[in-house]
């Protein structure tokens, strides 16, 4: 026996409200999801589903960009050095290999202040 989607839609116009609410609750249990998040992925997606439930997303993480080492390369390989554990060679690559994410996933804060730090010895940087 093959039910169809008439079917089951007529079968749930009967229901009262509370039962239609059990069932959900069993269906939700059984399938192990939200309905909620569920139906929001699959027709939505992600990105649309903040805009959506009005929440605009807050990033938490924020990459560091050098964009250029503009007229002191030596000043902000000093920097660059002076911020991350690496090397002279490591270091001179980076700055050369411009535009290059110079750290990632960090905090707001601590963000901006290696980009402060960069714009400091001369270099171009931004944070995204």
């Amino acid at each position: 026996m093959t039910v169809t989607r008439e079917a089951v839609v007529a079968f749930l116009d009967g229901l009262s409200t509370l039962e239609l609410a059990e069932l959900i609750a069993a269906l939700q249990e059984r399938l192990g999801v939200r309905l909620e998040e569920a139906a929001v992925r699959v027709v939505m997606g992600a990105a649309p589903v903040q805009v959506v439930m009005g929440a605009e997303p807050e990033s938490t993480e924020f990459d560091v960009v050098l964009e250029d080492f503009g007229g002191d390369k030596v000043a902000v390989i000093r920097a660059l050095r002076e911020l991350s554990p690496i090397g002279l060679r490591e270091a001179k690559a980076l700055v050369e290999s411009a535009p290059v994410k110079v750290r990632e996933f960090l905090p707001r804060e601590e963000a901006k202040a290696i980009a402060e730090r960069l714009r400091a010895a001369g270099a171009r940087v931004s944070v995204r």
